[in-house]
């Protein structure tokens, strides 16, 4: 998804952002002020931007997706790149990364966990994200039978275009090493609910090609 890249709030003041044709910024962190630096740069270098006032266990994630695709699918049908950004870029952004993916790519929550974290390794949503996640992939899986789909904002039991599959990672302003496991995304769930500022460190600095 050469279109898309993944970042915290930081990122958005990368010189790179041009020179990768990023042209919209998508924020969905509620403590990123819409009227910081970052959005005078933006407007500035006439980037399109929209903020998503998500808190950290934002409690029904699934109500914002459509008006979020609806902008991130925007940069893709003009040929530009959008950047998906919260504070850190490692939890609420990665969600919507990840959500996107279920929903574009055909991929149950654990394939697109997976397809994303081997881009971004950093990533780390909390439990709460990843059971609404959970919850959204079961729901996609089932619209054709609309009764039985649960939304992610009531679940409390969580436990089309052709996409290359074989997309490397690219990490900007550093060389990054990447480990590849077999883990599901189910076995990482314990790791999620590390704080992300412990776990955002090595994301810092670094804009993600999904």
């Amino acid at each position: 998804m050469p279109y898309l890249y993944l970042g915290g709030e930081d990122n958005v003041l990368d010189d790179q952002l041009q020179a990768l044709g990023i042209r919209r910024v998508l924020n969905v962190a509620r403590e990123v002020d819409s009227g910081s630096r970052q959005q005078k740069h933006l407007q500035a270098e006439s980037v399109e931007f929209r903020h998503m006032q998500w808190d950290h266990n934002e409690p029904d994630l699934e109500k914002h997706f459509d008006q979020c695709f609806a902008f991130i699918d925007g940069a893709r049908t003009r040929h530009q790149g959008v950047l998906v950004h919260c504070q850190l870029g490692v939890s609420r952004s990665a969600s919507l990364v990840i959500a996107y993916v279920m929903r574009t790519m055909g991929m149950g929550f654990d394939s697109a966990y997976e397809y994303v974290r081997l881009r971004a390794p950093c990533i780390c949503p909390n439990l709460s994200l990843i059971a609404q996640l959970s919850a959204y992939g079961r729901c996609l899986q089932e619209r054709e039978v609309p009764e039985l789909c649960v939304s992610a904002s009531s679940s409390e039991n969580a436990s089309p275009m052709e996409l290359s599959q074989d997309d490397q990672p690219l990490a900007i302003a550093s060389s990054l090493a990447i480990t590849t496991t077999s883990s599901s995304a189910a076995d990482n769930k314990a790791k999620s609910s590390v704080d992300p500022d412990n776990a955002a460190a090595s994301s810092l600095g670094f804009i993600f090609s999904l």
